[in-house]
């Protein structure tokens, strides 16, 4: 029942999220296996989205954002995606629960901040 403008929103945090934590969450612990879940709960103009990982403690809403570049030539790789996720969500909530980064993202009417 969602539109494709919040399914590609959703679509988008997720990917972001789930390929920050994999490149960055597990770096300084040992090697073994670790778990990121995802959950879609539907909400009333929306969903929710509930990413769960076991790395590094790590709050994105705390990460303050680089200055975007003046040109395509002067962009650096990578360092958007935190950015993306705070524009496309409506709402945005980190806790840090049972040892694992808990990040709650709501998608619904257009975010007043695109």
């Amino acid at each position: 029942g969602l539109t494709e403008e919040l399914i590609a929103r959703l679509e988008t945090c997720a990917y972001e999220c789930v390929i920050n934590i994999i490149s960055y969450a597990y770096r300084d612990l040992a090697p073994a296996q670790h778990k990121i879940s995802l959950e879609l709960m539907p909400i009333f103009d929306g969903a929710r989205l509930m990413i769960r990982d076991d790395g590094n403690p790590f709050n994105p809403l705390d990460f303050a954002e680089k200055p975007l570049a003046a040109s395509l030539a002067e962009a650096e790789i990578g360092g958007l995606g935190i950015r993306l996720i705070r524009r496309l969500s409506s709402r945005c909530e980190y806790q840090r629960s049972d040892s694992c980064n808990v990040l709650t993202l709501e998608v619904g009417a257009p975010p007043s901040n695109v």
